[in-house]
């Protein structure tokens, strides 16, 4: 962003992957041919990605959808669901992966219900933290939740609850 000034530490941190980084984007591209048979237009009827008419930016669809596919997750557990969880679906079967997609929301589109092989419908504040102690090195967490930080909400209870949690990788 254009804070000044920077916030050192984030840079610094960000700064030691730079290389990594490179090689996504340098995949991202590798992947347009695939990426462009992805519809352009959403539709409300299906649980399958589209690149306009969404809450998610095209790039970080992209993003998402490549990592999937680099990463090849044996466990991709989501926090709150909707059309990420259709492009990590969408990755999984386009290159063959044989990934769980796990969806913690309280109130999903029915249909991302389909595209999941286990659903808990309940808020992160309020669900079985121990599901998190399931994750693997090279599994991905992906938190798309509230986006609101206050007492109990879901990214205070990601960030001080589930995040210690994790095992390196």
């Amino acid at each position: 962003g254009d804070t000044q000034p920077v916030i050192a530490p984030l840079v610094e941190c960000m700064g030691t992957h730079d290389d990594e980084y490179r090689a996504i984007l340098g995949k991202m591209q590798a992947l347009a041919p695939r990426l462009a048979t992805i519809p352009r237009e959403f539709n409300h009827d299906r649980p399958e990605p589209a690149w306009l008419g969404v809450p998610f930016a095209p790039f970080d669809s992209a993003a998402l959808y490549t990592l999937v596919g680099h990463y090849k997750p044996q466990l991709y557990l989501e926090i709150g669901s909707g059309v990420t969880t259709a492009f990590a679906h969408r990755s999984i079967r386009d290159h063959g992966l044989d990934t769980r997609i796990v969806s913690i929301d309280p109130q999903p589109r029915a249909e991302i219900d389909t595209i999941c092989d286990e659903v808990v419908r309940e808020g992160l504040e309020t669900c079985d933290l121990k599901r998190f102690d399931a994750l693997e090195p090279g599994d991905i967490l992906f938190l798309d939740g509230s986006h609101r930080a206050f007492m109990n909400s879901d990214v205070t209870v990601f960030m001080i609850d589930v995040l210690p949690r994790l095992k390196p990788g």
